[in-house]
């Protein structure tokens, strides 16, 4: 069973989470993928943390979070029902406390582990076990980095690591 690779996009780095995002490669070899923006709820201050290179960097923007964001609580519902049992990796130490926030915020526990190992270190793994050199995993990064394009928004940065995991099983 493949890892799920998961990213957060914050409102600042000492901020609160506005959009998370994860991957994973299916049964059959295909990367499945979801994301959801988060509606802040209203103990996050969102006038007082809200980093406006931050929102350059990821382009969402107060107005659209505040449109398109779900509950936090039906966020975390839709992770415990799609994600149960799997194991997590993150390419961030931030987004496991991001993470933690969106459980703060609802009666829910996680029903998947958050793995501290990041996803740099699961893709070197499985290419050692698969006897890809540096060179060759190399460009496999380049090759998902041209079919993963679009960075800084959390489904694109999960598929990202989905896809190198998948290169290599190729």
């Amino acid at each position: 069973m493949s890892p799920v690779f998961y990213d957060i996009e914050a409102s600042a780095l000492n901020g609160f989470p506005i959009e998370i995002g994860w991957a994973q490669v299916n049964e059959i070899g295909h990367v499945v993928s979801e994301s959801y923006l988060i509606r802040p709820v209203s103990s996050w201050d969102l006038k007082g943390n809200w980093d406006d290179n931050a929102e350059k960097l990821h382009g969402i923007s107060k107005k659209l979070l505040l449109k398109n964001g779900i509950a936090v609580d039906e966020v975390a519902a839709r992770m415990n029902n799609a994600l149960r049992n799997r194991e997590l990796f993150s390419d961030s130490g931030f987004d496991e406390a991001w993470l933690q926030q969106i459980f703060d915020e609802t009666a829910l526990t996680p029903s998947f582990i958050v793995r501290r190992t990041s996803c740099e270190v699961i893709i070197r793994n499985r290419a050692t076990q698969l006897g890809t050199s540096g060179k060759s995993l190399r460009k496999l990064q380049h090759e998902a980095s041209q079919l993963s394009p679009i960075r800084h928004r959390a489904e694109a940065d999960a598929c990202y690591w989905a896809t190198i995991w998948k290169l290599i099983g190729s």
